[in-house]
């Protein structure tokens, strides 16, 4: 699970960004392709349904969480704040496979009481690189027999 760092100077206070407020869009909400990079975009907004314009805000309060039959955490998840106070979001699946994309807000500064982003959580599909074997591995021409993932 990535977990956005607290702005300098944050103590503990009620956030401005409101997860039942933000909005997720991108392909990588859905697809993504196994050993590849994918990614999203956050928009954060405020309880009044206003933009978050203080660039590294929403990206300090914001929560992604993947899960799947690979691992994607740690450096497999990449979220990059933006000029316009949005946020990108990278990560990599390594195998092919469903997984479930879980994104909130950090309710408050410093607690981890949390408030999930409408349509979370998210149902992605991985499918099998053309350089991959369904479980991960480097191919040598051309996977496994059946092309599934791995349950």
């Amino acid at each position: 699970m990535r977990q956005g760092g607290q702005p300098s100077g944050a103590h503990t206070s009620k956030n401005p960004v409101s997860g039942l407020h933000s909005v997720a869009v991108g392909s990588g909400l859905t697809s993504a392709i196994a050993g590849s990079s994918a990614h999203f975009m956050v928009h954060g907004c405020d309880h009044a349904g206003r933009p978050i314009l203080p660039m590294g805000l929403l990206a300090s309060v914001l929560v992604v969480d993947i899960r799947g039959p690979g691992k994607v955490d740690g450096e497999r998840v990449r979220v990059e704040s933006m000029a316009d106070g949005t946020a990108r979001v990278w990560y990599t699946p390594p195998v092919s496979g469903t997984y479930r994309l879980k994104l909130a807000i950090k309710e408050t500064l410093g607690t981890a009481r949390l408030e999930a982003l409408p349509g979370s959580p998210y149902i992605i599909e991985v499918a099998p690189s053309a350089h991959l074997t369904p479980r991960g591995e480097r191919g040598g021409g051309g996977g496994a027999a059946d092309g599934r993932g791995g349950a």
